[in-house]
Formats: structure tokens, C-alpha cells, sequence
């Protein structure tokens, strides 16, 4: 698989005073002058006490972590916290400019009445101002779910039986501009793609290396450890590949630049080693029946999973995968594997 050249949205860096500024202006551009002029003094106005104290409190909080602390973790993308931060600056500003319609109201002078008329005029050309956000002519730009969103998650759903869906190559936003992650919901199957999370910033192939670097034997082989009935392609090199192996890889029907394959040779058993059947994946754990002692489960391992009625633990069945490893189980019986809550995760650390 060809590596593909990606442009980082930022680099990382230390506290950096000149990009904390960079953040600052470019999330400020795009953000109503009303709560840029009236921030400061809606805040210093709100009544003492609680009020005053948890919306200061969440205003600082999040501008040091959006200004501040996003240049060291880019990949968090933690500059949109700024956008939050706008947000909940517009109840305090609302009120402040509420209350200088009514003192404008009740003691009219030039000042008041000029001020505040500024205002009203910049809250009155506001919707002309983002007119550009409308129609998408901004360097964000958003997207709807084109009709191939749907059609690629019936296809999954009608074919990809008891298996796996494999993604290959990289995907970012090649899925009707957007992410894969929903295919999850809409179609209630499991996916395998480069990443579960959004961690990836450069292209990073689902196969690890120690795989491609074998060939296609190695590829076959990665396909059955990890159980996968269906394969789906967008990228040339993929697309080539798997129609060159009409033998192996049968052609069932494309959706957008996505093609979908069915991998005829699918072991169609998520346990590696040991016997037992899965019952059910959902969507934070999985069910099975076990029916010998122990067994090695084609099931990626992550440190805070357990399992009921059997030992759980993780087993290396190549350099880059470790599966999950279940021992002293009860031949019959059924196991559920979940995930410890984040707050017993975090104590237990």
C-alpha cells in the first residue's frame, strides 16, 4: 500500500506565546463582535457570588485550554473549546445588552442612546455578516450525507453476515465527507477501519506492516485472524488488488468511489484458538457461549476489559496483534465481556 502525503491542521509545539495568539485571532475571526466588545463587562456584571464565580471559572477554563494548551496536543483539536467559549459568553451578553436597552429606555443621553444603538446595529447586520458560513465559503467547511452513506450501509448490512466489514487502506473523510464511525449504528455489524478513534493524522494503513511486508499471503492471513467477511476499497492500489483476486475477493456492489468485496476464504469464527460461538457484538460489549476451558478470541485486548465467569487476559498472536486470552472458564457457559467504568479506570491508575 502507497503512503500518501497529509497536511497536519497544526504542528505540535510547546507553550508557545505567538501560536496561543494565531488561535486566539483565527477563532476570534469568525466570532460576532457583539461578545468580542461585550465579554469582559457582561461577565464583570453578573451578580456576585456562585453566578459570577462558575461562569468566570468555565470561561477561563476553557480559554486556557483552547488558547493555551491546544499547541501541545494539536491532534485534541482542543482550539474548538473556543468556539464553546463563545457559546456561553452569549447568556451574559444577552443580559447586558438587555439591560442597556432598558437603561437607554428609562435614562435616555447621547452616550447611552449612541452605544447602544451600536450595538443593536451590529446585532442587525450579524446574520448578513455570516452569510458566508450559509453557503459554505468559509475554510470550515460542513457537509450533509449523500445518498451513498445509505446505500453503502445496506449493502454491509445485507452481506456481511457474521464477519467483519474491513475498510482498507485509510479512511478519513473520504465517506461523504465524513467520518466512518456511524456506520456502526447504521448498521449494526462490526467495522474494522485504521482506527476506532479519531487519532490518526498522517495515512496509516489498516494492515499493519509485519503483514503488507509478506505480500498478499500476509494480507490473507491478517483477513482471517481478524475474521473478516466483507472488504471494502476506495483507494486505486485497493480497488486493483482485490479485482486482480477475483478467486478470493468476489465483487458485490459499489456505493460513491467505495467498492465492496466479499472474502470468499472467511474463517467465519471469532475464536482463534478453543471452540464457542459469539452470540452477539453491541455496542459496549460482546456475548458469547464458551465451550471448552480456555480460548483465544479473535478480539483486539485493551487493558480495562473484563470478562464474567472466566480469567481474562491479553495474548500476542503476532508483533503488532494481541487478542484476548480467556482461561478457567465453564464449557457452556455464557460470557459477557465489557469494559470497566471510566471512573474505576481512572482510581485504578
Amino acid at each position: 500500500s502507497e503512503a500518501v502525503a497529509t497536511q497536519y491542521r497544526h504542528k505540535a509545539s510547546g507553550l508557545n506565546l505567538e501560536r496561543s495568539l494565531e488561535v486566539v485571532r483565527d477563532a476570534g475571526a469568525p466570532t460576532h463582535p457583539v461578545l468580542l466588545l461585550l465579554a469582559i463587562p457582561a461577565l464583570l456584571l453578573l451578580r456576585t457570588g456562585c453566578e459570577r464565580r462558575i461562569y468566570t471559572g468555565t470561561v477561563a477554563w476553557l480559554f486556557v485550554m483552547g488558547a493555551i494548551l491546544s499547541p501541545l496536543k494539536p491532534q485534541l483539536e482542543l482550539d474548538r473549546l473556543l468556539v464553546v467559549l463563545a457559546l456561553v459568553l452569549a447568556m451574559p451578553v444577552a443580559g447586558l445588552v438587555w439591560r442597556m436597552i432598558e437603561e437607554c429606555r428609562d435614562r435616555a443621553s447621547l452616550w447611552r442612546t449612541a452605544c447602544t444603538c451600536l450595538i443593536l446595529g451590529f446585532i442587525c447586520v450579524g446574520p448578513f455578516c455570516v452569510s458566508a458560513i450559509s453557503y459554505n465559503r468559509t475554510i470550515e467547511q460542513y457537509a450533509f450525507a449523500e445518498p451513498e452513506v445509505d446505500r453503502l450501509a445496506a449493502i454491509i448490512r445485507e452481506n456481511a453476515g457474521t464477519g467483519r466489514t474491513m475498510f482498507s487502506g485509510f479512511v478519513l473523510h473520504e465517506l461523504s465527507s465524513g467520518h466512518l464511525a456511524p456506520l456502526t449504528v447504521f448498521t449494526g455489524k462490526p467495522l474494522l477501519a485504521s482506527s476506532q478513534v479519531h487519532n490518526r493524522w498522517k495515512y496509516t494503513d489498516i494492515i499493519p506492516k509485519e503483514f503488507l511486508a509478506r505480500g498478499p499471503s500476509g494480507i490473507y492471513e491478517y483477513l482471517s485472524l481478524m475474521n473478516v467477511s466483507l472488504v471494502v476499497a476506495h483507494e486505486q492500489t485497493g480497488l486493483d488488488f482485490f479485482k486482480k483476486r477475483s478467486d478470493d475477493f468476489e465483487w458485490i456492489a459499489s456505493a460513491g468511489k467505495f467498492a465492496v468485496f466479499r472474502y470468499i476464504h472467511t474463517p467465519d469464527s471469532y475464536f482463534y484458538t478453543g471452540s464457542g460461538k459469539l452470540l452477539e457484538f453491541e455496542r459496549d460489549r460482546v456475548r458469547l457461549r464458551i465451550t471448552s476451558k480456555e480460548a483465544i478470541l479473535k478480539l483486539h485486548w485493551y487493558n480495562w476489559l473484563r470478562a464474567s465467569d472466566c480469567s481474562i487476559a491479553s495474548k500476542n498472536v503476532s508483533t503488532e496483534l494481541n487478542f484476548i486470552k480467556l482461561s478457567n472458564c465453564t464449557p457452556g457457559t455464557e460470557i459477557m465481556i465489557d469494559s470497566h467504568s471510566p471512573l474505576h479506570r481512572l482510581l485504578s491508575n
